[in-house]
């Protein structure tokens, strides 16, 4: 991409004005940052025994069984949402409002060549992984002159986008957003150079960090201002004695230029949330994750195999205790019991009980509800370990859990739509500027594509809804349904669209072979009828020949040749048939080779 004007001159901030607002917003934070340290530590579920042992909060025998039902269920969901992203040969479909019917499908295969550049799925799998933990993950959109676009996609983690705490429905309605960005004092001092940060504001926030804290990294703030519909980039540190700026506020720009060549200001923050699921409160912060739904299963069910697993310990072990000593009713503790030798003392051995096994039927009863409550009806269901589950019961928790998974995709299809609609947006104007100025152009212009569809309004939506969830009910459909049709004309072509649907790069291979007939079965399928002709009513000198005929057959397809009658004229008989009865035909139905060998 070539190199463009300065954007235009920034409008004026007051520094001491937009620190008090600055360092308010990362106050509201702090409370939310524990939250999240929390609910990561919680998902982790890390005990360290020893450590625990020495403190005395786990018996020196014992042990800490961790049930880590939040990581579970996360692993669970995140499969089926990053193959709705995945599972597609386009990320969206265009719907043109001018012309709704016409095709656009050249467009979208453009379009998905050049958001799918090396390492794009990274920034969508750690989204989907933020919002299944806390409730919301956030993704920004950043111009990166090295991809296909110039636009890419990064994963901002939870505790490093900082808005107000009572934020509602969009982060379109703030003033001020900050991105927080730790960095080495070396990277700091890099940056000079490389994006202008102010060398006093540097040095002065290096110094700060002590030769031993060099390899300690600094917090600095990227900061989003809205003002006079233009959104403003600038950079703060809180660190350090230097009373300005890090980098002064400008223009945030996409690398679009305008018609004096000055590059052109966005009015949107460049941020778009995936929450994990639409409640009636429309704050970010009261979505919860799988960390808030799970917790308390986790807990109990890390409990109950704890207790288990410590208490079957304690009942393996022999007991022993000095018979009641009038002389000494204190007693002896902590003897060492030792075999082979004679006490002074009359010992008493004992053991604890084992723990009742009832113990483990409500640990699979809480851990088969939480998997419910999840949306995993189906897994519950397959996994419930008695013998009541029935066809139907299976059968309906997969539709029900279809369902729900249904509902959990809407949230992501949101966020997917609303991210390329932004891109969609930056990538027509670049077209448009590079057909204007063909000397500067800012990407390459596809040919084959209709002119039209550049200034054209689009309609987006992602292409999973269609090519992954609608592809998936049709294969559960054949699924079910297919043993309707075995054995019928049809049966073939339901088995084909099923290859084409589960296998698409296998499946023309595997359909061609499928539709071949098989030359033995034919010849084997003739001989059956030809043995059950009275050999008689040929001629002799055809007679002959149709044995011949028969034995070659027989050995090329490598089965016995039908024994003849021709003296009695008789059918001839398969080996291994016994003979006809009297007033039976040999060509009862019951036997004929067209209807099939009975059993």
């Amino acid at each position: 991409m070539p190199p463009t004007a300065s954007p235009s001159k920034a409008a004026p901030f007051d520094y001491s004005k937009e620190k008090t607002r600055i360092d308010q917003l990362i106050g509201q934070w702090s409370e939310e940052k524990d939250h999240i340290k929390f609910r990561r530590e919680s998902r982790k579920k890390e005990i360290n025994v020893t450590e625990e042992q020495q403190k005395g909060t786990i018996p020196a025998n014992g042990t800490f069984i961790a049930r880590r039902i939040i990581d579970r269920n996360i692993r669970l969901e995140k499969p089926e949402l990053v193959a709705y992203l995945e599972q597609t040969p386009r990320t969206v479909l265009f719907k043109s409002l001018s012309q709704p019917t016409v095709d656009t499908v050249p467009l979208a295969d453009w379009f998905t060549l050049g958001v799918r550049y090396r390492g794009w799925a990274e920034a969508w799998h750690r989204t989907i992984d933020s919002t299944c933990l806390h409730g919301c993950g956030w993704i920004e959109l950043r111009y990166d002159m090295e991809k296909p676009f110039n636009i890419s996609l990064e994963y901002t983690p939870r505790e490093y986008l900082i808005f107000p705490a009572k934020l509602r429905k969009s982060l379109q309605k703030c003033e001020r957003v900050l991105r927080c960005y730790e960095y080495l004092p070396n990277e700091l001092e890099d940056a000079v150079e490389a994006y202008g940060f102010n060398r006093q504001v540097v040095n002065s926030l290096c110094e700060s960090q002590k030769e031993a804290k060099r390899e300690d990294p600094i917090k600095v703030y990227k900061v989003f201002t809205k003002k006079d519909g233009v959104v403003y980039v600038s950079w703060y540190a809180d660190q350090g004695k230097e009373d300005t700026w890090l980098k002064a506020p400008e223009p945030l720009t996409f690398g679009l230029p305008g018609a004096d060549d000055k590059l052109q200001p966005v009015g949107f923050f460049p941020f778009v949330a995936y929450l994990y699921e639409f409640i009636e409160e429309e704050e970010f912060l009261q979505v919860k994750g799988r960390a808030a739904k799970d917790l308390a299963d986790q807990d109990a069910l890390s409990q109950l195999w704890t207790g288990v697993v410590n208490g079957t310990t304690m009942a393996s072990e022999i007991q022993a205790s000095y018979v009641n000593d009038p002389a000494n009713p204190a007693g002896t503790e902590n003897t060492v019991i030792k075999g082979g030798i004679i006490s002074n003392k009359e010992v008493k051995h004992w053991q604890a009980a084992y723990p009742d096994p009832f113990i483990l039927t409500v640990a699979q009863a809480l851990s088969t509800e939480n998997l419910q409550s999840a949306g995993k009806v189906d897994y519950a269901a397959q996994n419930r370990q008695d013998s009541r589950k029935t066809a139907t019961e299976i059968n309906s928790a997969r539709d029900q859990s279809q369902r729900l998974s249904s509902v959990n995709i809407v949230p992501l299809a949101t966020a997917v739509t609303e991210i390329y609609t932004y891109v969609w947006n930056i990538v027509q104007q670049q077209v448009q500027y590079s057909l204007a100025n063909p000397d500067k152009a800012l990407l390459d212009v596809p040919q084959h594509i209709d002119p039209a569809f550049w200034t054209d309004k689009f309609e987006l939506s992602p292409a999973g809804d269609v090519e992954v969830i609608k592809r998936a009910e049709k294969m559960a459909n054949l699924q079910q349904d297919m043993e309707l049709f075995q054995g019928t004309p049809v049966y073939i072509d339901l088995l084909s669209k099923y290859l084409e649907l589960r296998f698409p790069d296998e499946a023309a291979r595997w359909v061609a072979k499928l539709q071949e007939v098989d030359p033995a079965v034919i010849v084997q399928q003739l001989m059956a009828i030809i043995s059950q002709v009275p050999v008689n009513v040929f001629p002799p000198e055809q007679q002959q020949e149709i044995q011949t005929v028969m034995q070659n057959a027989s050995a090329a397809i490598g089965i016995q040749s039908p024994a003849s009658s021709v003296d009695d004229g008789r059918a001839n008989q398969a080996t291994g048939t016994p003979p006809p009865t009297a007033g039976e035909s040999p060509l009862n139905p019951s036997t004929s080779p067209l209807k099939g060998t009975a059993d």
